[in-house]
């Protein structure tokens, strides 16, 4: 038998050996090409684009292509430039707009997002698609561009601006040569919008609702004007020819019209053809399909909800200590206003107290500031670390109240709860090693927060918050399946969730009673996520008398807040009324957490690399978050197609797009300063005329005067100012006359000049309207006056 296969085996070990010998001389002989007669091919530039992906530095390319290479034994022949990588990025750019614009062609619907931040006093919006079709949702990255402010109608511009951007580079390709892409297909596709919760971004939604409403009916009408006959289409002229002629004053005014004017007429003439019949064309659908083309709906981010109950709820539990009749937790002053408040009795001292601030949330600001602060060149981080990994076998983080991430607040309270002692000798270590011994101003706030009964109250409520109701209400939006998690579906979570909080209040013993367990506490019954916090807060709260009092008032302003911000959750809700279809159609994230995130990540690439581009690092991002390099390897793998990418990179690398972003935002932070400037003057010139006729008004000091029947209304109001101007010039919170607001009849403003005349009679101010007039005028343009009177005693609310 083994005589039998020798034949067989000598074959295949002949076979052998000649692929092993032919392996070691392509091994021996084998260069890579970075460049092909001048030109870098296709693989190469996929190569770097992926190196690029990974987070390689375009200086390190080179390198790492090099040592790859070295490892498998083949030679590189040729060098790539940075200019040439940063090409083959914007190469990748290109593409990605393609894809953008291939997909939403193809799209049953979508839906979009957007957040935007500022860095370094540049406004900045990120924006995300969501592509759905047959069930799938695919998530795609368009960007982040600056943009010269915040406003609702800069923002719908923006997403304007970039898809015209990318139908542009589609259509000037070979595939939109073939098949044009219209950008106003866009909006009449989108069915909803995911942001947070700002007025902004509720008037962004009214925008946007209203321009998807347009491109609807102006495609509709396009399209029905195809197939109209040339009488009806020449009868609808007409009839809006003759309704133009109405708007501007008849025949003769159009006569006079220049030919731009004209030509303006001319177009605003046919886009109201082009409107009715899109109209027209919309009324004969079918309910069913115009809720169809109607289905536009807002949602708000999930995580921006919990944090702004966590707001609601520490409004409510300050309230608290007052209401009760307790004394509150100790004010943390900053330096002016304790040295303010040490001065004595003082409208001064009045001040600093009012606009000073303790408890729980500010003791965890603070402790922020000193143990993870946001500038890793101040606190005492490492300091901080080290003491804790010597005291507890590990090194520990602080929460990052210093960026305010979402929770940080509750988990801050909660470990300086669970630590409280450590924290105290952690501080009393920094006193100590000073050559001074004494603390500085943060931490001797922080030392006092630390050893105030009320303080540690508000940390235990903020504790336990984000025990019962935070980390829960987090799993469930963030959860294993929160790619598949639709937002317009969590309706039952919020119910479940403020039914929940109810209960809490009406049973506070279900936290802090002796038999509390996380099976009725925890709003989805899971174990404490940190039981070693629950555990402290039960050994402290003995020594807390006012700890249910707090909480229960917490719970009382987050819920509220809660029923707030989840009106749309409501059974007879907006989303409530949508059928699981439409849902479906409108299918949005539970949070909004890939804008911030990508913004958060504009801000870390900015410290790294400075002088890179926005347009080069949205075409490394979109790349890499939508996974163009497969688009391009099944759509654009052909010559055509890799020619065009190189072409449009070029024209993009030459048209100096980072130059017009930069002077755009030059230009808008000069026409504000321009528009503030003249406001200002405005302002001023208003008040100084004010001044001036309040100045040459008599006022009416005999209180025999002042009758219903000698006085109207326009006169108590000019009185009234005079006191106001004149008289009443005290602090804000001392003013004795009331905010016009409130004085909304003839009886309260007459009541009112009474009691101000009398005030005067009886203690008439030592400065005379006149020289006032004439000090306050010079200080609004830089001059000193001479001869003002005595003005030492004086006091000017400053707006």
């Amino acid at each position: 038998m083994k005589v039998s296969r020798f034949p067989e085996q000598r074959a295949r070990a002949e076979e052998s050996a000649k692929a092993a010998g032919a392996a070691e001389y392509v091994r021996a002989n084998a260069t890579l090409n970075l460049k092909e007669h001048g030109l870098v091919p296709e693989p190469v530039r996929a190569l770097v684009r992926d190196l690029v992906e990974l987070g390689l530095k375009v200086n390190q390319i080179n390198g790492a292509i090099s040592a790859v290479a070295q490892a498998t034994g083949t030679a590189v022949a040729g060098s790539l430039s940075a200019r040439s990588i940063g090409r083959f990025v914007r190469e990748g750019g290109v593409a990605a707009a393609m894809q953008i614009v291939d997909e939403i062609r193809t799209a049953q619907s979508l839906t979009i997002s957007g957040d935007g931040t500022t860095n370094k006093h540049v406004n900045y919006d990120s924006r995300h698609l969501y592509v759905h079709e047959n069930g799938s949702h695919l998530r795609r990255f368009l960007g982040i561009n600056s943009a010269p402010n915040h406003t609702s109608e800069t923002q719908l511009n923006g997403w304007e601006e970039m898809m015209d951007d990318f139908h542009q580079i589609y259509n000037d390709s070979p595939r939109g040569l073939a098949t044009p892409a219209d950008a106003r297909l866009f909006p009449t596709k989108v069915t909803g919008i995911l942001t947070d919760h700002a007025e902004d971004q509720k008037k962004l939604v009214r925008l946007f609702a209203a321009r998807k409403k347009i491109c609807d009916r102006i495609l509709r009408g396009e399209r029905v004007l195809k197939g109209t006959p040339e009488e009806h289409f020449h009868y609808l002229i007409s009839e809006e020819t003759h309704a133009a002629l109405e708007r501007l004053g008849g025949p003769d005014a159009w006569a006079e019209l220049l030919p731009e004017q004209l030509d303006v007429e001319t177009t605003r003439i046919r886009e109201a053809v082009v409107m009715r019949l899109g109209e027209d064309d919309y009324a004969q659908l079918s309910e069913e399909e115009r809720e169809l083309v109607d289905l536009f709906v807002h949602a708000g981010c999930c995580m921006h909800k919990e944090l702004n109950s966590v707001k609601g709820g520490n409004a409510r539990m300050v309230a608290f200590w007052a209401a009760a009749g307790h004394e509150g937790p100790v004010l943390l002053m900053n330096k002016d206003n304790e040295a303010a408040a040490a001065a004595g009795a003082s409208a001064a001292k009045t001040r600093a107290v009012e606009t000073s601030r303790g408890g729980g949330v500010k003791l965890a600001e603070l402790a922020g500031a000193l143990l993870r602060h946001k500038d890793d060149k101040k606190g005492q981080q490492d300091s901080y670390r080290f003491f804790f990994e010597q005291r507890l076998g590990r090194r520990m983080t602080f929460p990052d109240t210093s960026n305010t991430r979402y929770q940080s607040y509750c988990e801050a309270a909660g470990e300086l709860v669970l630590h409280l002692e450590l924290y105290r000798q952690f501080l009393e270590h920094l006193r100590d090693k000073k050559d001074s011994g004494r603390f500085n101003h943060l931490e001797q706030n922080i030392y006092k927060g630390l050893r105030d009964d009320g303080t540690i109250t508000e940390l235990c409520v903020l504790a336990l918050y984000g025990q019962v109701i935070s980390h829960p209400y987090t799993r469930q939006i963030r959860g294993p399946e929160v790619d598949s998690t639709n937002h317009l579906d969590l309706g039952p979570l919020h119910q479940r969730l403020k039914n929940h909080i109810a209960r809490l209040i009406a049973d506070p013993d279900l936290i802090l009673g002796p038999d509390a367990s996380h099976d009725t506490a925890v709003l989805d019954a899971q174990p404490w996520n940190n039981p070693d916090i629950v555990s402290a807060i039960r050994m402290v709260a003995p020594t807390l008398p006012h700890l249910r009092g707090a909480l229960v008032a917490f719970l009382e302003g987050a819920l509220e807040t809660w029923e707030r911000f989840t009106v749309d959750f409501a059974p007879d809700g907006v989303f409530a009324k949508l059928s699981p279809a439409l849902r479906e159609r409108a299918w949005m994230p539970s949070t909004n957490d890939a804008n911030e995130g990508a913004l958060g990540g504009l801000r870390v690439n900015f410290r790294s690399t400075p002088n890179i581009s926005i347009h080069q690092y949205n075409s490394r991002l979109m790349y890499k978050l939508n996974d163009t390099s497969t688009y391009i390897a099944t759509v654009l793998n052909t010559p055509e197609g890799e020619e065009f990418m190189r072409r449009k990179a070029r024209e993009i690398d030459a048209s100096g797009r980072e130059r017009k972003r930069r002077r755009d935002v030059a230009e808008a932070d000069q026409r504000a300063a321009k528009r503030r400037k003249e406001d200002r003057e405005e302002r001023r010139e208003k008040a100084n005329q004010r001044l001036q006729t309040l100045a040459q008004l008599t006022p009416i000091l005999d209180l025999a005067e002042l009758t219903w029947e000698k006085t109207t209304v326009r006169l108590l109001e000019s009185q009234l100012d005079w006191h106001r101007t004149f008289v009443d010039t005290g602090p804000k919170d001392d003013k004795k006359i009331p905010m016009k607001k409130d004085l909304h009849i003839k009886l309260l403003k007459l009541g009112a000049l009474v009691d101000a005349v009398t005030r005067y009679n009886e203690a008439p101010p030592a400065l005379t309207p006149a020289n006032l007039v004439a000090k306050i005028l010079a200080a609004s343009v830089g001059e000193d006056v001479e001869g003002s009177g005595d003005d030492s005693d004086l006091e000017m609310e400053q707006e």
